[in-house]
């Protein structure tokens, strides 16, 4: 195969890898051909030269691979900074509501909205910085992991602010701007984080993952139901305890059900996506 043959068909490999291709096809250029005039001013012919040098490089299809793999890798883990960095910000957003909201403004944002929210990216974070820290082979999941969590914050900052845009009762604002505009600040990151997760997503989704998965990860998809159910029995009864002095036993069986619920609704629904699930 000639040099231009080669370098064709490794763009192909990269488009067909969605890795980034100037920068890499300009330095195989430039390596193939200092080494195949190394090689002609040895004594071989051009054709010749040309065909050994494309030998030495290795295939298009291993290249483009492994440089898809170790940009994807940069650009998820970049990703899963940005996200914890803005579902921190989110968090620390609802503990100061917590602490100094108003009456009339003590439900926003600490609703269900952003309890969930919260909930689901602390699992997906913790999985994607553990699966970070292995193999880069499971690059997909961790791209996976930081935007089911930039979506899940984003997602969750949209539906309170549409609960707070519509309540029954015109509101004072104007007695908790700090505390609107820390919100802001939260959800305007929490939106900024999602995009880059997305484009992480984008360059790792045609990557393979290794069969063999981080030691949690790999037992929850072992004994799905069994898991599922075990945090939710958990997640239940750590709200039943949380609410039973504020609401009594009955709001507290309430509350504690719709824990339970939200984790087996979130299982099934992103249990696959983060890897939890046999495909």
């Amino acid at each position: 195969m000639t040099i231009d043959g080669y370098l064709a068909e490794l763009e192909r490999e990269l488009r067909r890898r969605r890795a980034p291709r100037r920068r890499l096809l300009a330095e195989a250029a430039d390596h193939l051909r200092s080494s195949a005039d190394d090689l002609a001013a040895d004594g071989l012919s051009a054709e010749d030269a040309e065909r050994a040098a494309v030998a030495r490089f290795g295939p298009a299809a291993l290249v483009a691979e492994r440089h898809a793999l170790a940009v994807a890798a940069v650009t998820a883990r970049r990703a899963v900074f940005g996200v914890a960095a803005a579902c921190a910000a989110y968090c620390a957003a609802a503990v100061a509501f917590a602490v100094a909201a108003p009456s009339w403004l003590v439900d926003f944002p600490q609703g269900a909205p952003s309890f969930l929210a919260l909930q689901v990216a602390f699992v997906a974070l913790g999985l994607s910085v553990v699966r970070a820290l292995g193999r880069e082979e499971r690059i997909r999941l961790v791209a996976s992991g930081a935007a089911v969590a930039a979506g899940a914050v984003a997602a969750a900052a949209g539906a309170e602010l549409v609960l707070a845009l519509t309540r029954p009762a015109p509101a004072p604002w104007h007695d908790a701007v700090t505390l609107l505009l820390v919100y802001a600040a939260a959800a305007c990151a929490a939106l900024a984080a999602l995009p880059w997760a997305v484009c992480a997503l984008r360059r790792a989704s045609p990557l393979s993952v290794v069969e063999r998965d981080v030691a949690v990860a790999t037992h929850v998809a072992l004994h799905p139901v069994a898991s599922c159910g075990l945090v939710a029995a958990a997640a239940g009864a750590a709200v039943f305890a949380a609410e039973l002095a504020g609401t009594g036993a009955a709001g507290a069986g309430a509350g504690a059900l719709v824990e339970a619920a939200a984790v087996v609704a979130g299982f099934v629904a992103l249990g696959r996506t983060l890897g939890l699930r046999p495909a």
